[in-house]
């Protein structure tokens, strides 16, 4: 980890805005097991729609949730 003296040393404006910046893509993203419970799909049929339609996870594994919304959409589409 860190020494003290070099977390001393960092600064306060900057760790702030990079901690607001994960909180804020926590709160507007989702697990793939959270992404399929709120598309009320099997979690297998998420992967696959997500695999098909390029949705790829981003930082910690997560996956932005107006992608996921938008995923019955174009996953219908895709099987037209």
């Amino acid at each position: 980890m860190f020494s003290l003296e070099s977390l001393d040393g960092l600064d306060g404006e900057l760790v702030a805005g990079v901690v607001a910046e994960r909180q804020r893509w926590m709160e507007r993203s989702v697990t793939a097991k959270e992404a399929a419970a709120l598309l009320g799909w099997p979690a297998g049929r998420f992967e696959v729609a997500a695999e098909r339609n390029g949705l790829v996870p981003g930082r910690l594994g997560r996956y932005d949730r107006a992608e996921v919304e938008g995923l019955p959409e174009r996953d219908r589409e895709g099987r037209e």
